[in-house]
């Protein structure tokens, strides 16, 4: 029969192992669409797009701007916004011409000081939107642009930094020490914790 060391220690490690951060899978190629916007002015909504590419750079290979602006007149009445089921069929057909393998698509509305943040990831082979986000900021700036890129981040799965404080191998050292400090001085008693006492 396997000691107590050794069935807590196996125990600790497999736990630890278990809490490695799975690996994302970032799109090979993207471009980015003009923004829609409700209450944005157009100077702003090209910044933001701007934003996104520039962020969205950082991770993988972006399309130039122009390339897609140039594609988007084939679709006809070319469109951004996330909700309108034409746009993922358009971002399709021009992510195909320009060699990109999802397209980024989303909206900006902004009401008084509050700002509310639409984007979606249309995967160019599949024809459809992958994965969609969208985030309210209240009281925002002149630019939304650290949500912004936190939402970039997000929709293209970029691995967030691990604090120090969250890598497993950290707690797995920790494990091993709390528990070899608890089972060993037990395990290396002289005397056999399980002998029969003797009664009066």
């Amino acid at each position: 029969m396997p000691s107590p060391i050794v069935i807590v220690l196996t125990a600790v490690l497999a736990f630890a192992s278990g809490c490695a951060a799975p690996s994302a899978r970032v799109p090979a190629r993207v471009g980015v669409f003009p923004l829609d916007g409700v209450g944005v002015e157009r100077a702003r909504l090209a910044r933001l797009r701007a934003m996104i590419a520039q962020r969205a750079a950082r991770a993988t290979r972006v399309v130039a701007p122009e390339k897609i602006d140039a594609a988007r007149t084939a679709c006809g009445r070319p469109t951004s916004s996330p909700t309108d089921t034409a746009t993922a069929a358009c971002a399709s057909r021009v992510g195909r011409e320009v060699g990109a393998s999802h397209i980024v698509i989303g909206a900006v509305g902004g009401v008084g000081k509050l700002v509310v943040l639409q984007m979606s990831l249309v995967g160019v082979n599949a024809g459809a939107v992958t994965r969609a986000l969208e985030e309210t900021v209240v009281n925002a700036a002149a630019s939304p642009a650290a949500a912004l890129g936190a939402l970039t981040d997000q929709l293209l799965g970029v691995p967030r930094p691990t604090r120090w404080y969250e890598r497993w191998w950290l707690w797995t050292l920790v494990g091993v020490g709390v528990t070899a400090a608890i089972v060993l001085p037990l395990a290396l008693r002289r005397d056999d914790p399980y002998r029969p006492i003797q009664l009066p």
